[in-house]
């Protein structure tokens, strides 16, 4: 037999899952060395809510806990004694449920950190002569105020009558009689049946149960939880249940050891190949979970539909209680699916679109892998894709009695931040495919940060230097020329305003001069060219990242172009930035058809690059002629 698959053997012989019924007559003992109880009222109240609403006559026929990981004591006098040393938050609120619902001494908690804590769980009652109510309509903040009033005054009652000269004032104390009270108060409320809830608790909650074998001591045993060297994740306890299963087939020996050493060399082989970067950041989309310990983890979680649950050991429980079948081909086919989109550009790019700009019905990994399971073929899902971007970009919304495009271009803005992001996060994707046919998008670069759309031409310009207007006037100047015929008169009247404010600037000789000419400018740019040129419309829309986009703000566009410039150089230098292939296009005028001048955005330039959306867009979007505004 192999080392791996005896390591695994042991892994399970160690783990097992055990009802909250067969921790009776046990007694777990909390050394010194550990930290007291911690638990708040909400971590408390989450617990009760989680055991409460947990339905075993549904899919599910246990709800299973975290690991508690514990020592034997050697003691041949005492029989199930155990050193807790993890774990302890939960089972010691377990064990103040029950005795708060009147279960006594199923098991015994005591903790050794001080010896006033140990006396005061092993007396612990609802406290009937201190008020508290969860269900009043209060705030998180009153109801911990609340709390601290109680402890305050339970203290003040026992000062008075000191039993044994035991002072109970500590932190451990503290937060058992605020659980106390808080599950006192759980159950006073008439919706929640404590008979059922303790029926459930005792029957059909199961804690994950670590016997540790080893002959190392209880505080290094503690040490090497803490600091990881001892991974007690769902994927090795899973891997256990795979080595193991093997074992119940009908096979020779040989052939069982050759099928378990061939599972953990594949295993070996996935988890490497999920540690690629690109690979993994377009797997993993927006899921927020750690996964560096085993990243095959997170296959699992897709198969049991367990992603992001908050318990991390749900993928396993579901393989344990037989609620997802162990089909180690299950694994492997996921895995070479994702491989197989991975290495075609086209399918990786639309899956990573669907998947990090969270359209619904696309959020995460198994909803696409269903829809792939759902097709008939590859050329099959492929066109699903398709449809799917194709439908997302022709979405209409009702608007005075009228169904309205919203990505269509002639009426799409920037107060539609969600579909504008959307359109120019898929513009850019396509543009690369374009310019680079066989460039894999980075993805972990590419949403390195959070997308914000940019003003090219800057519709408000903020913190604007008196200096500069001049540069602002000439800019908005020029973009205000060559407008059509029926717009002649307004872009004149404005032009006259803009260049009588440009004469009056010498006047503004004062701090308070200035301060009001800039006020008279940016109310120009306000009233009368913001709304009236559609500066919010998509030709004058750009992608950046927020920080990139903060650090530019408001700028004139010469003085954006130089810094996003500067950024696009720097960035082979500091991955930290970013700038997409469509904005660096615009601020270099890629689009621009006349002849070029690079110091400021004209309507023509909104214009051309409003075109090239469409042009580049055109498989997607609704199918209407491009009006001459920006």
């Amino acid at each position: 037999m192999s080392k791996l698959v005896s390591e695994y053997k042991s892994i399970d012989n160690h783990f097992k899952q055990k009802p909250i019924k067969e921790l009776a007559g046990y007694t777990f003992i909390v050394e010194d060395y550990q930290r007291g109880y911690k638990w708040n009222f909400n971590q408390v109240l989450d617990l009760l809510n989680d055991i409460n609403n947990f339905n075993p006559n549904g899919n599910l026929d246990s709800y299973c806990l975290q690991p508690v990981a514990v020592k034997a004591i050697d003691d041949s006098n005492i029989s199930n004694n155990y050193e807790l040393v993890d774990g302890q938050q939960r089972l010691t609120t377990i064990y103040i449920i029950l005795k708060i619902c009147g279960v006594k001494d199923l098991f015994k908690i005591s903790y050794k950190t001080r010896l006033e804590s140990e006396k005061f769980l092993d007396r612990i009652n609802p406290f009937l002569n201190y008020e508290f109510d969860l269900w009043k309509d209060q705030s998180e903040k009153h109801i911990e105020n609340t709390l601290n009033d109680r402890w305050s005054d339970y203290i003040n009652d026992t000062k008075i009558a000191i039993e044994n000269n035991v002072n109970y004032d500590n932190v451990d104390n503290y937060h058992f009689f605020q659980a106390a009270l808080v599950i006192r108060s759980y159950f006073e409320n008439p919706n929640n049946d404590k008979v059922k809830f303790l029926k459930k608790l005792i029957n059909k909650v199961k804690v994950i149960w670590y016997q540790d074998p080893t002959n190392q001591t209880a505080n290094k045993l503690f040490k090497n939880l803490n600091s990881g060297k001892i991974r007690l994740s769902a994927s090795d306890l899973i891997k256990a249940l795979f080595i193991l299963d093997l074992e119940q087939e009908n096979q020779l020996p040989a052939q069982i050891e050759f099928e378990q050493n061939k599972l953990a060399s594949e295993w070996d082989d996935i988890e490497q190949n999920l540690h690629e970067p690109k690979f993994w950041s377009f797997i993993i989309g927006n899921t927020s979970r750690n996964y560096e310990d085993s990243r095959i983890g997170y296959l699992f979680e897709v198969l049991t539909n367990t992603i992001e649950n908050k318990n991390i050991y749900e993928c396993y429980r579901s393989y344990s209680n037989k609620d997802t079948k162990l089909n180690w081909d299950a694994v492997t086919d996921l895995f070479f699916t994702l491989k197989e989109w991975f290495n075609n550009v086209k399918v990786y790019h639309r899956i990573g679109f669907l998947m990090r700009q969270n359209i619904k019905d696309w959020r995460t990994l198994r909803d696409i892998h269903l829809e792939y399971q759902r097709a008939a073929d590859k050329d099959n899902f492929e066109l699903i894709l398709e449809k799917q971007l194709v439908h997302l970009f022709n979405t209409t919304k009702r608007v005075d009695k009228e169904d309205v495009l919203i990505y269509s271009l002639d009426t799409i803005s920037y107060h539609n931040l969600a579909e504008v992001r959307n359109l120019l996060v898929l513009f850019n994707i396509i543009t690369y495919e374009r310019v680079m046919s066989d460039y894999r998008l980075d993805f972990d670069q590419f949403y390195s940060g959070k997308w914000s759309v940019e003003h090219i031409q800057p519709q408000n310009p903020k913190d604007l230097d008196f200096d500069n207007v001049e540069i602002y006037i000439n800019e908005l100047s020029s973009f205000l020329k060559n407008f059509s015929n029926d717009e002649d008169a307004t872009a004149y009247d404005i032009l006259k305003d803009l260049e009588a404010l440009l004469n009056a600037k010498d006047e503004a000789d004062t701090d308070k001069k200035k301060r009001d000419y800039i006020n008279k400018f940016t109310i120009i740019i306000k009233d009368q060219i913001t709304d009236r040129f559609d500066l919010h419309g998509i030709g004058n829309l750009a992608l950046l990242q927020s920080k990139d986009n903060s650090s530019i703000g408001n700028n004139s566009f010469k003085d954006k172009r130089e810094q996003i410039l500067n950024i696009f150089n720097a960035v082979e230098s500091d991955k930290k930035s970013f700038i997409p292939i469509s904005t660096l296009q615009v601020f270099t005028k890629f689009h621009s058809k006349e002849q070029v001048q690079l110091d400021f955005w004209n309507n023509q330039d909104a214009i051309n690059y409003k075109s090239s959306i469409a042009e580049v867009m055109k498989s997607y979007l609704p199918n209407k002629k491009i009006v001459s505004n920006v």
